[in-house]
């Protein structure tokens, strides 16, 4: 039997003034989540055994049906393995992200992506460091975007507390290595000064194509009643398709449309909502697709 996990990691997000104080997943339409609610099977579950920290790692291993306690040995193997990177058993294998810092001879960390840094411009990074520093005993390996790997080779014999010691040396010889290849950073670790302003368009203001699917009664006049509202609300109707007929209940109704704008939608689902001719809220999907 296969199985689909979806993850809502950082789902919940935090509350945005333009929202009320809502948070996105508060402020936003959930017809599909409501219905696998509904007519689901809910729990709780803890991912995170005792005695670790909550993150991703040790949760995602929990919901996969491994037992971390038996495990779990930090990201940097689970890294090497999705890079299909071999480990010996005395190598210890290292997270490497690349970050963004401030300015001032003491900075304080901006950014942890590095500016969502692309694969190409960090692998250069990483690249120049394996050069700098790799060795026999420590090689770098570039992943994807801000993530990538230190290998330490024979780590294991001289852990802690060789371990903390050698790594922040790395770290420092690192910045060292990178402060002047201003080629290589994305602006976004130079400082806010030259930092373009770009103007962010609201999302009530966005402009796309739509998915719709109504839950109408079956007779006559529903269509033009609801094409009636999309038009009034400048919103061009692509195609329909109607599944079914049911001489009693409602029947799925299917539109997309051509280009039109968040606001103008939301208003007029809320229109059609509120008719008796339509059962339940309405399952909205925006398409990306400039051929509707």
């Amino acid at each position: 039997m296969k199985y689909i996990v979806l993850l809502g990691d950082g789902m919940a997000d935090y509350p945005v003034d333009e929202l009320g104080g809502k948070t996105p997943l508060e402020a936003a339409r959930t017809a599909n989540m409501d219905f696998m609610a509904r007519e689901g099977t809910l729990g709780l579950v803890d991912t995170i055994p005792g005695g670790f920290k909550p993150g991703s790692d040790v949760a995602n291993l929990s919901v996969l049906g491994y037992d971390p306690g038996t495990c779990y040995s930090g990201r940097g193997p689970l890294e090497a393995a999705n890079m299909g990177i071999v480990l010996g058993p005395l190598d210890v294998a290292f997270r490497c992200n690349l970050v963004a810092l401030g300015e001032g001879a003491d900075p304080v960390m901006s950014d942890f992506t590095a500016g969502h840094i692309t694969s190409p411009e960090a692998a250069a990074i990483i690249r120049d460091l394996d050069r700098e520093l790799g060795s026999k005993d420590y090689q770098f390996f570039p992943g994807v975007s801000y993530r990538h790997l230190l290998v330490w080779r024979n780590g294991k014999a001289g852990m802690m507390p060789t371990a903390s010691a050698v790594i922040s040396d790395i770290v420092d010889i690192s910045r060292e290595i990178l402060k002047d290849v201003s080629r290589l950073v994305p602006y976004r670790s130079l400082g806010e000064d030259i930092i373009d302003d770009i103007r962010l368009v609201p999302f009530s203001e966005i402009k796309t194509n739509y998915y719709f699917r109504f839950m109408a009664a079956d007779k006559a006049g529903v269509l033009s009643k609801i094409a009636g509202i999309l038009g009034e609300m400048n919103i061009s109707i692509a195609s329909v398709i109607q599944k079914g007929r049911k001489k009693e209940g409602a029947v799925p109704v299917v539109m997309t449309t051509h280009k039109a704008r968040e606001r103008d939608v939301q208003e007029a689902l809320q229109r059609i909502d509120q008719l008796d001719i339509v059962h339940e809220p309405t399952v909205l999907i925006r398409i990306e697709d400039d051929r509707l």
